[in-house]
């Protein structure tokens, strides 16, 4: 689905390109910190930031909407377990720097985590922008190529509604029927019982 081959969509609005240019600035210091811990802390340590950081990727490159909420629910997780790394160390009154967790010597990689939870902070509150930005511009693009054109202000960011198909007799005179009356009429054909 994504690739090379699949060229990087500019955002249509203001908004839009501001956000992709925020969450560019994101991108490079959650790689920085995810670096920083991958060095420090070992492989798995910041293995996590890093898949973070292909999918921020991912979604300002595509204004993907989707992409934007599983990147705001990784950093989410990881902000949690900080918080939760935070109480046990409270709890058992141990060194927030030098606690169970954290079996290295130094304070250096307990200081990066520490730092990279304002980042999952920051980067929920602009995922969340994000998403509605990215939204919006998804389905004004839907509706442009429904035949709306982009920004139409008849039929704004709503896309036409699903109308079930009708069932028994002509669909559109039924329609046509139904609304100059402002009364449904309901199914009146002949039931098959199965079995």
């Amino acid at each position: 689905m994504f690739g090379p081959s699949m060229p990087a969509i500019q955002a249509p609005t203001e908004k839009g390109r501001a956000l992709v240019k925020i969450l560019r600035y994101m991108l490079y210091a959650q790689l920085t910190f995810g670096c920083l811990k991958l060095f420090s802390g070992g492989f798995g340590t910041g293995l996590g930031d890093l898949i973070a950081c292909w999918i921020l990727y991912q979604a300002y490159t595509y204004l993907n909407h989707c992409n934007v909420i599983i990147y705001g629910f990784f950093n989410g997780v990881n902000a949690i377990q900080l918080l939760a790394i935070v109480g046990v160390a409270i709890q058992n009154s141990e060194s927030l720097f030098h606690n169970s967790h954290y079996k290295t010597g130094s304070a250096f990689l307990p200081s990066v985590e520490y730092l990279s939870f304002f980042l999952y902070c920051i980067s929920l509150y602009f995922a969340f922008h994000a998403y509605r930005e990215f939204k919006a511009i998804t389905l004004e693009l839907m509706t442009a190529q429904a035949g709306g054109g982009f920004g139409d202000s008849e039929r704004g960011t709503e896309l036409n509604q699903y109308r079930p198909p009708q069932r028994g007799g002509n669909a559109s005179n039924q329609d046509q029927g139904s609304r100059g009356t402002g009364q449904q009429k309901h199914f009146t054909g002949k039931g098959v019982t199965i079995g």
